[in-house]
């Protein structure tokens, strides 16, 4: 997939949810591929479920909520200005998924 995006040295990609299904290891590689080709000027959107990889990857995030734009911003910087430790926890508190998140470990604990 990437592969084929790269043939024509391309100033933007645009990948959705590039690496659901990969394992560890060939999201790192992909992770590190797409490093790369920021480095040396490509911009890259994508779009992803994965905090780790919006934190790794993103320097700037926007949570979308059923097509709703709920906040926008530095990845580095939003979280704590929104009172949060992390991407995913952002997501969770500012979408209302927090509640279904403590009757899911109620379930499980």
């Amino acid at each position: 997939m990437l592969a084929r995006a790269l043939v024509n040295n391309p100033e933007l990609i645009i990948l959705d949810e590039p690496t659901t299904g990969l394992d560890i290891q060939s999201r790192y590689v992909f992770w590190n591929k797409l490093e790369q080709l920021k480095k040396n000027g490509v911009a890259i959107l994508i779009t992803s479920h994965y905090g780790e990889e919006i934190e790794r990857l993103a320097d700037d995030v926007m949570i979308i909520n059923h097509g709703e734009i709920i906040v926008s911003g530095q990845t580095r910087l939003l979280p704590a200005q929104q009172g949060y430790k992390s991407i995913e926890e952002m997501y969770l508190g500012l979408t209302g998924y927090t509640k279904e998140r403590e009757e899911i470990e109620q379930t499980f604990s």
